[in-house]
């Protein structure tokens, strides 16, 4: 029993190195992203999108994310400096959610606005979800960051996933990642 949580603790952390090392690789690749690399499945999570920088030195005014086919329960954080706005889409089939309440529709994409963020400064955009229950599956946070002069389109996704090393060092603007984990344990003790 201790070899086989051994092993899979020694598993987990190779790909945890593995995702770190691919967001930390080089920092002029990884300019959208999401602040953890791994999410649990099944948790309800923040997640935090990271816009480090603005268009070669103009600030950046507008921040718009995609959300991923299975997150539900979508609720961007409070932010008194942005104007925050959603929009909605139908879900394919309904899902039970907290209280037996069935969620017909989702958020699918949240845009901030309505101020600037200069280029030497980094900014959060915070959002609070429930991950899909599927432990093994990348989530791509398509995010498209509009400054004063010109715009970034993190948007790239890799057609294989195997190749990951590969996709980050010859794709300029790739979407932010993280990856869903099973969790070591249920997220509430009841």
């Amino acid at each position: 029993m201790k070899i086989a949580a051994f092993r899979s603790g020694r598993k987990r952390a190779a790909a945890g190195a593995l995702l770190l090392g691919l967001a930390a690789a080089d920092v002029t690749h990884a300019h959208a992203y999401v602040s953890a690399t791994e999410v649990n499945a099944g948790w309800k999570q923040d997640i935090e999108i990271r816009i480090p920088h603005g268009c070669k030195g103009s600030p950046t005014t507008q921040v718009r994310v995609k959300i991923p086919d299975g997150m539900v329960a979508v609720m961007p954080e409070v932010n008194r400096s942005w104007k925050v706005a959603t929009k909605m889409r139908k879900l394919p089939t309904p899902v039970r959610g907290e209280g037996g309440v069935m969620i017909t529709e989702t958020v699918d994409e949240i845009t901030w606005s309505g101020n600037t963020l200069p280029d030497n400064v980094f900014e959060r955009f915070v959002f609070r979800a429930t991950i899909p229950n599927e432990p093994g599956r990348m989530l791509w946070f398509k995010t498209i960051q509009t400054c004063q002069s010109g715009e970034h389109r993190w948007v790239e996704v890799p057609t294989d996933e195997s190749k990951m090393g590969e996709f980050f060092k010859s794709t300029p603007e790739p979407a932010a990642f993280t990856r869903i984990v099973k969790p070591s344990r249920p997220q509430y003790p009841f």
